[in-house]
């Protein structure tokens, strides 16, 4: 299974396309926190779901084109996140008619009610707290796949 690091000197999209299995289904995560990439990984290999990673420096606008070219099954994304201006590249996704039906599920504290509102407005399909998103996880990505 291929799998990045998450952080800014983590490889680009555009690096890891090339080693991906393209019949495998794929996730995109953006997290950096290893608690949740760990358990996260372990759910998507039992699902034969290949994890994938971007670093945070790429526009909006290129990421969307890599995504329209190359849909995943699902982006996973950790609210608490600090290395992606995430609310940005969220709107761009669901702003374009070439992305906006992939699915993005993001996750946080319960006790964080403005980035929750701020996900939702963003155009998070499912916005959850932490410890729901740990219990639905296996099922959300099934439900993706």
């Amino acid at each position: 299974m291929a799998r990045g690091y998450c952080g800014s000197s983590a490889p680009s999209m555009r690096e890891y396309n090339g080693g991906m299995n393209d019949k495998q289904p794929r996730i995109i995560l953006w997290c950096d926190d290893l608690y949740f990439t760990s358990r996260i990984e372990r759910v998507a290999e039992t699902v034969g779901c290949d994890v994938l990673y971007s670093s945070g420096d790429q526009a909006p606008s290129e990421f969307v084109a890599q995504l329209a070219d190359n849909p995943p099954a699902l982006i996973v994304l950790d609210m608490n996140v600090s290395l992606l201006p995430w609310e940005e590249w969220m709107r761009a996704l669901k702003s374009d008619t070439r992305t906006a039906a992939i699915p993005v599920i993001a996750f946080g504290s319960h006790k964080d009610v403005d980035a929750m509102k701020a996900a939702k407005q963003a155009g998070a399909d499912q916005v959850l707290a932490k410890s729901r998103f740990v219990d639905e996880f296996p099922r959300l990505l099934s439900n993706a796949l």
